[in-house]
Parts: C-alpha cells; structure tokens; sequence
C-alpha cells in the first residue's frame, strides 16, 4: 500500500474507532520525508563542530549503502501541529541510550562494525551537531546530572563535560561495574564484589563495602539495597556500612523498589506459583507483606505498588484486575478490570501516571489506550486504536509519545506516534525503524531512527544507497 494509500486507511480506521468507542476525530498523520543517505568517518578523538562550516556526524560523500550502521539513520522533528518534518539530521546508527535538556541531546552511537563505539552531542534548536567521540568500550548507561554527563562502561565510569564533550574525570575498575545510580551528592556503583560510592564531582572512591555476588541495586536518600541471590543487604552510606542483612527464599535477581517505609524486591516462583514481591521494612528488614500472584509492579512516587491480579469473578473479556495497594498494610486503594496483565499492557510509567495497552474488551482486533493517574486509578484520557504500540514515554502532564517497529523486508517499519488528548494524535513513519520512544523538544516531535544492531532487516541492500559493484569485496 502506498504511503497516500496507507494514510487515507489509517485516518478512516482511527475515524471508525472513534465514532464506535469515544465519539473523537481523526488523528493527523505525517508523511515521511525523503531520506539522506550517510556513513560514518573515523575520528580518533573529540572533535567540536563549532567552527566547521557545515557540521555533520556522517560523510555523506563516503555512501555506499553496504546495509551497515549509519546509511539511513537520522535524528529528525516533526512539527506537532501538521506532522510535517522541521529538520533532520544524518547520524551513525544510534546505541539506544540518550539524555536531553531543553536545547541539548547526547546520545550514545553503535557507529559501523569496524569503528569503536562512541557518543555525541546535538543542538536541538538548530539541528546540528555539536561536538562527537568514541569510547574504548559500549556504553551502558547515559545520564546528565547538572555540569555533566555520566556514561557508565563496564570496566569505568566516565565524567564529560556537556558542552565540550572532553573528559572531566575518569574512575577505572578492577571488577565490571554492573550498576550506576546518582543518589544526592555522590555516585553509588554496583561491582562483581560489593558497592561503592563515588564522588560525583572528582570522581574518587569515598567508601566500599564488600558484597559476594551482588546482582542488583536500587539507592535513595543515602539509603542503599542489594540483592545477592537469596540475601537483601542494606547499606546506609552515612556511616559507610551495612546496616541489616535478610535471607530470603527468592532464587535470583529482580527488581528493587524503595518507598519511604519499605524495601520491596521481586521473589522468584518459589515463593508463589507465578512469583511474589516481598516487602520489608525499611528500618530494619522485617517482612511486612507478600503480594503473590504478581509478575510485573510499578511503584507511585507516593509508594504504593500498581500491579494485576486474576480476576475471579468472572467477567467476560477482563480477566485480570489492574490495581494499587499499599505495600506496608496491603490495603487496596483502587482497582479496575483489565483484559491484559501488567507485564504486557504497561507501555510507560511515571511517579503519578501510567501508560496501558491492551485488548479492547467490546472490539476485536482493536486496543485500547489509557493514561491512568497511578494514585487513583482515574482515566486521564481513553482512545482506540488498530497500532499496537510496544514503548511510550510521559512528557509533560497528558503528553505522550509513543513508537513501534515491524520486522519486515520491505516497505516502512517504524512508527512514532504522539497522543495530546483522546482526540489528538500524530503518526509518523520511518522506514529504518524507532530507536528509542521520540521525545518532545522545543521544536516538536524528536524521533530518533536507525535500531542497534547493524543488520539489513526493513531494506534491501544498496537502498537508498548505492549498489555495490563487482570490484567491491565489500
């Protein structure tokens, strides 16, 4: 189907839906844009584009379209208002990780096969690059705290300066750094062996304690939990010790969540016929409650955990109770029926809102897509819709940005979608697929596309690039 085609079908469908289920309009829809063949050049250090006549990441003169990472991918804005594309820049195949202000973006690049990995930064309000380089290793983590830009590696933990992208500071390991989290001043670090905490601006050691075989980590308010197989330790980094260790009957990692009263982590089958989360007290590790029946949890920022449960009386085509308790008394706030678990319908969470999709209970072959304020349970907004959409993001109150990518060999395959209100959506499409969950910026929609793994999945190879010729051994 043609992209005029496709867009006519699509606007119908929305239209349908929503005169069936919430009387609302049509959504816009975007057509893409012509693509700007790229690959990358080599760069032995950081560079700055501040002076360089015309910046980009990628030499567009070097295409060849060998189907390998950086020929189609391409950071690029949609005007929120009509879908039409604002500006779009050329980039390295991106790595999946990113950071933003309001003007900046850092993100991170899987570059091509034979080029190390690397990161760069880019002026959201002009378009264009600001300053790139490569790191020894792929990076697992990017964040930005205040003057500067955190990238976790496994064997170190780096310090950049946002602006120029030099190096601030670096701290090596001796043992693979699992996790990073920054918690107030300093940076709590999980290794092979145990925690550590790091200034945040030198980048020295303040403190460790040893750990055998730690395997997660969650931190707040000086604070600190670590799950080690079947034990729950955890350290206060005021006084720079463990303060309480548990044992539990859990048989491998999960997930942490801290509230301000209590330390909740997932517990394997054993402790359930489908898992548990166990909660204890923050104080001093007693256990409190057992959630059973639960394979997926989200925690509000006021602490209550929203989770779902089978419904057991019985109402056709919702199965399953979405709902919210209090992990300390196990009092359930709210619930509402629900014909999809947790696990498979939660797209995006904030501290106060979620993102549900799910099977629509009076339609088929139609989903429903809610905005649920986490604390109560209310319907912010409700649309229908044929997109089955598997990562969003919250922006912005009731903003949320959404996206999906087909396995296909032909045609398009990302899809990136904003939804304002249950009347206001935008659709866009990119044929190389959608990174990450598109962002708003000061401009309007942000789409990062190109996926991380270097592979001729979605097109054919020497498109839109240059077929290779027979002299080529690549």
């Amino acid at each position: 189907m043609g992209e005029r085609c496709r867009t006519a079908a699509l606007g119908a469908t929305f239209a349908l839906l929503v005169a069936a289920c919430a009387a609302t309009e049509t959504p816009t829809v975007a057509r893409q844009s012509e693509r700007t063949v790229s690959s990358t050049t080599t760069v032995p250090s950081t560079i700055s584009f501040a002076d360089d006549g015309d910046p980009v990441f990628v030499d567009e003169a070097d295409a060849r379209g060998k189907c390998l990472g950086g020929d189609e991918s391409r950071l690029a804005v949609y005007d929120t208002t009509n879908g039409s594309e604002t500006w779009s820049l050329p980039i390295p195949r991106p790595g999946g990780l990113s950071a933003n202000t309001e003007t900046e973006l850092y993100l991170s690049f899987a570059w091509d096969t034979d080029q190390a990995p690397g990161i760069g930064a880019v002026d959201l309000t002009t378009g264009e690059p600001i300053w790139q380089r490569f790191l020894p290793e792929t990076p697992q983590d990017l964040e930005l705290r205040e003057q500067q830009l955190l990238v976790t590696m496994r064997s170190e933990l780096l310090s950049i300066d946002p602006t120029t992208g030099e190096t601030r500071w670096s701290t090596a390991e001796e043992f693979d750094l699992e996790r990073v989290i920054i918690d107030d001043e300093q940076i709590v670090a999980l290794t092979s062996v145990g925690v550590t905490g790091i200034d945040a601006e030198s980048g020295h050691r303040l403190w460790t304690v040893p750990i055998e075989r730690p395997d997660n980590l969650a931190a707040t308010d000086g604070f600190v939990v670590v799950s080690a197989g079947p034990r729950i330790v955890a350290v206060d980094t005021i006084e720079q010790r463990a303060v309480w260790e548990i044992t539990t009957d859990r048989l491998r990692a999960g997930e942490i969540h801290l509230t301000d009263h209590a330390v909740i982590v997932e517990a394997s089958p054993a402790s359930a016929p489908t898992g548990a989360r166990l909660t204890f007290d923050r104080r001093n590790g007693v256990e409190l409650l057992r959630i059973e029946h639960t394979s997926n949890i989200h925690v509000t920022d006021t602490g209550l955990v929203v989770t779902t449960g089978v419904n057991d009386e019985g109402r056709p085509g919702t199965p399953y109770w979405l709902y919210a308790i209090d992990p300390v008394s196990g009092e359930i706030r709210w619930q509402r029926p629900a014909t999809a678990p947790l696990r498979a319908s939660l797209l995006a969470a904030d501290g106060t809102q979620l993102v549900i999709t799910d099977p629509h209970p009076a339609i088929g072959g139609v989903h429903r897509l809610q905005l649920l304020a986490s604390d109560s349970g209310v319907i912010v907004w409700e649309t229908a819709t044929v997109e089955q959409w598997d990562g969003a993001h919250i922006e912005f109150g009731a903003f949320v940005s959404l996206h999906r990518t087909v396995d296909t060999l032909a045609g398009e395959r990302g899809y990136a979608g904003l939804v304002l209100s249950s009347d206001s959506a935008l659709i866009v499409t990119e044929r190389d697929g959608v990174d990450q969950p598109p962002m708003l910026v000061v401009d309007g929609l942000l789409v990062i596309s190109g996926e991380q793994s270097n592979t001729c999945v979605g097109r054919r190879l020497g498109e839109p690039g240059v077929q290779p010729n027979a002299d080529d051994p690549t």
